[in-house]
């Protein structure tokens, strides 16, 4: 059985990740009695993995357009608590930021030296820290109303007397009652009438009393660090929902490519996010936005300087709308970086980038697919000539087309065909063009070679339906040109996000009407705040959900010690 806590603290954070931290700390230097529960043996657990341990905790580049879900409530909390604000208070708290490329790590360059910093903060600040809590419950204040009537989350119901006792008062939400209809359920709670204004967090242990609130339990993302979804039942209990909670910065399960043959393989790449049935994301100019929120060039051009069309008719590319061959599919975000093949699919930094919107297409049914393009640097055309050149010798298809008037570097059948007979072909396997040599490769993997990765180059021959070992004369036109396209779009079925044991946040939180965009205080429970990754607001990579869980933080834990005595009286 707990025993009751006698000390009513002015304010308890549920939660000692990175927003938790920062509550306690910022409601403690205003002068609030602050008290940090926290499930797991130590704070800041899942911010030693932050930055692949090195802990990007902020970027220069802070931008409201970095931020997916409630945008409203980042440009809120990023007034209140910015960039330079982030950076004083870690200077401050003596992390020494060091910039690379616009993303801040400690000068240490290990994230065990943030969560140090927060820990010795939160002692010179007088938080009281309990680790190894576990919540049980949760109970709300009860408001009397001058007739003896109860308001539960802002519902009146009849008081309950028990038979020749003191009167008590019962804590339920409305929706819950209404759900069940029957008061003599296990999640009823029944309270001491001195204790109706507080709000009451039951452990097996103990039970804590406390003014205000805050909650920074986060949702389901490494659930090993801590972040189990434990505190969800809870939340709802006091009458608040969800929406559909989905992994986020995280890889997917894909078809499409032989990935267990590629697995292993990094390369630089743009990948670009299709979704059945979905409207673009486009500029008033048409042109798509990245995942950063800024405008980027459509990746695959149709036409040259010149006006003139230059994929051929023997090869296939999105079209300058960015729809598929069958018109279904729309052209969503795109990024560029380093892509992950693995044998599951795919992974990596712009997979990341766009994964919040493939993850809400799957969890819609939608049919998705990502498009990756191998050589982001160079256009289709210019991807199309490297390979006759490597194939075919495309330098004096080009002379021959000339002589023709056909337009420089268009794709032409029968002089590709005329220029890799086998009778043009040397003696010493060399194909003089011009002042210009050009190899000529003894098979198709030798002709791919330096391109990509080997594993990767064999994967694309494959999939064009080039075997490794075939001469270019052995090759038809139209499987040469299914490879330059694969180059440029090689398209993936997504199937399924990783699960959220590998997603680094969550997209999704409790529903934003319920939330007071300006303060993060709930509106169906007074004194009760809300921080961090339960709200519905999630960052790209690059330091950005971090930043949301330090203005966050910051916010909640200001609003909810303005009500304390203690920091009136400052």
């Amino acid at each position: 059985m707990a025993h009751k806590n006698d000390t009513k603290w002015d304010v308890i954070v549920l939660g000692a990740g990175a927003a938790g931290c920062m509550a306690a700390i910022t409601a403690a230097r205003r002068g609030a009695r602050v008290l940090l529960l926290e499930q797991n043996d130590r704070i800041g657990k899942k911010i030693l993995a932050t930055g692949n341990g090195k802990c990007n905790f902020t970027n220069e580049n802070m931008k409201v357009e970095a931020f997916r879900g409630n945008r409203r409530m980042v440009s809120n909390a990023l007034e209140e608590f910015g960039l330079r604000d982030t950076l004083e208070f870690f200077h401050g708290i003596g992390i020494y930021p060091k910039c690379k490329n616009g993303y801040y790590y400690p000068n240490s360059q290990t994230a065990s030296s943030v969560r140090n910093a927060l820990e010795a903060e939160l002692g010179r600040c007088g938080v009281e820290v309990k680790t190894g809590i576990h919540v049980s419950d949760i109970i709300s204040p009860i408001f009397i109303k001058e007739d003896n009537s109860e308001i539960i989350n802002n519902s009146t119901y009849e008081a309950k007397t028990n038979t020749g006792k003191a009167k008590t008062y019962i804590k339920a939400s409305k929706t819950y009652l209404d759900k069940k209809n029957d008061r003599n359920n296990s999640r009823i709670r029944y309270i001491n009438k001195n204790d109706q204004n507080c709000f009451q967090i039951v452990t097996a242990e103990e039970i804590f009393l406390c003014n205000r609130l805050i909650l920074a339990t986060g949702l389901l993302a490494s659930p090993k660090s801590g972040s189990d979804g434990s505190a969800f039942e809870m939340i709802k209990s006091l009458g608040h929902h969800f929406t559909d909670i989905m992994p986020a910065l995280c890889g997917f399960y894909a078809k499409g490519l032989d990935f267990k043959k590629v697995a292993g393989v990094r390369t630089d790449a743009q990948v670009t996010l299709y979704i059945e049935g979905e409207a673009a994301f486009l500029d008033s100019d048409g042109n798509m936005i990245s995942s950063h929120g800024l405008t980027c060039r459509k990746p695959f051009s149709q036409s040259d300087n010149s006006g003139n069309n230059n994929q051929g008719k023997y090869f296939r590319a999105a079209s300058p709308q960015g729809d598929d061959d069958s018109g279904k599919y729309s052209r969503m975000i795109t990024d560029m970086g380093e892509l992950q093949l693995t044998d599951y699919g795919i992974s990596g930094i712009p997979v990341f980038q766009i994964s919040r919107y493939a993850s809400s297409a799957l969890k819609k049914g939608q049919k998705t697919e990502v498009s990756v393009d191998f050589f982001p640097s160079l256009t289709l055309e210019e991807v199309t000539e490297e390979l006759m050149q490597r194939f075919h010798g495309l330098s004096k298809i080009n002379k021959k087309c000339k002589k023709d008037g056909v337009v420089e570097n268009r794709i032409c059948k029968t002089a590709i065909q005329e220029a890799t007979s086998k009778d043009e072909r040397s003696s010493d396997g060399m194909k003089g063009i011009g002042n210009k040599a050009v190899i000529s490769a003894s098979s198709s993997a030798e002709a791919m070679n330096g391109l990509l990765n080997e594993k990767l180059n064999l994967a694309l021959l494959k999939a064009a339906g080039i075997p490794p070992t075939a001469a270019d004369y052995e090759i038809p036109m139209h499987k040469l040109g299914e490879l330059c396209a694969l180059c440029k779009d090689c398209r993936v079925t997504l199937t399924a996000p990783r699960d959220f044991e590998f997603a680094q946040v969550c997209a999704g939180g409790i529903v934003s009407e319920e939330t007071d965009e300006r303060t993060l205080e709930s509106k169906l429970v007074p004194g009760l705040y809300f921080a961090g990754e339960l709200l519905d607001v999630d960052g790209i990579c690059g330091g950005y959900n971090l930043q949301w869980a330090w203005s966050s933080g910051y916010l909640a834990g200001h609003n909810a010690s303005s009500g304390c005595i203690c920091c009136e009286m400052k």
